[in-house]
């Protein structure tokens, strides 16, 4: 496999080391190459930069730090650096969920997004809550390697990625990891506070800071959410398919 990692956390945050360290030490991988934003770009969605110069800086080698966002770093790998030499795109690990509705706005999700759209296989991984400081990135890392060599192997369909959400795992009596079952699962929902807080800067003019946060999620068994909280591993596939077939007669009968 030629594997490019990437995230929205930027290019030293600790859930993409953990990746690197865990797919460059596979004999399974034949090369990695790191991409990453060199700022945070969490919930920017699938954004690209069209009206600056993006910039490509080695960090060390084939480890490298962007002036854009994940889809860019994905851009700038897959379609010119190692053009049509990267079979896989991992995207994490993202340091808290990405469940159910945040796959809209997900900066590590919109890389696997915008690998899919370029005709690569793409996985984003994320942490099951959100915890920076977690001992447990290599566990996702290795979790996000599993499903990579499942996906190299038998390949998804078409526009198709996976979403996959990884608990911290507990320990046995002996202190080595329990591993979580895994659960293949739909998108649940997701609900968020919309809160602005008005402030004031220096030279005092107003600003608005987006001070919302999650308030729960849906409760049916059969989705991400559910998984997370019953500790399991959840892994989704996510198509980019948005049509509402169901609509399309509803629609139509309004012609």
């Amino acid at each position: 496999m030629r594997v490019l990692l990437t995230n929205d956390d930027g290019f030293d945050a600790p859930g993409i080391k953990a990746l690197y360290e865990v797919f460059k030490n596979s004999s399974d991988v034949k090369e990695v190459i790191v991409a990453a934003p060199e700022k945070q770009q969490s919930c920017t969605g699938v954004t690209l930069t069209l009206h600056k110069p993006l910039r490509l800086t080695e960090v060390t080698e084939n480890y490298f730090k962007v002036n854009g966002s994940p889809a860019d770093c994905v851009s700038l790998v897959c379609g010119f650096v190692k053009k049509n030499n990267i079979d896989l795109v991992i995207s994490g690990v993202n340091e808290g969920p990405n469940l159910g509705s945040d796959v809209a706005y997900s900066g590590t999700v919109s890389a696997a997004i915008h690998a899919t759209n370029m005709g690569i296989q793409s996985v984003a991984v994320s942490l099951g809550k959100w915890n920076p400081d977690s001992q447990h990135f290599k566990f996702a890392a290795e979790t996000a390697l599993l499903w990579a060599k499942k996906i190299y192997k038998n390949k998804l369909p078409d526009q198709t990625f996976l979403n996959i959400n990884v608990p911290e795992p507990t320990q046995n009596l002996d202190g080595t990891l329990k591993t979580p079952n895994t659960k293949v699962t739909k998108l649940g929902k997701r609900s968020y506070s919309i809160e602005l807080e008005e402030r004031t800067d220096p030279r005092n003019r107003p600003y608005y800071w987006n001070c919302g946060k999650p308030i729960g999620h849906c409760e049916q068994k059969d989705t991400d959410c559910s998984a997370i909280d019953e500790g399991c591993i959840a892994v989704t596939p996510v198509q980019l398919d948005y049509t509402n077939y169901n609509a399309l007669k509803l629609v139509s009968d309004w012609l």
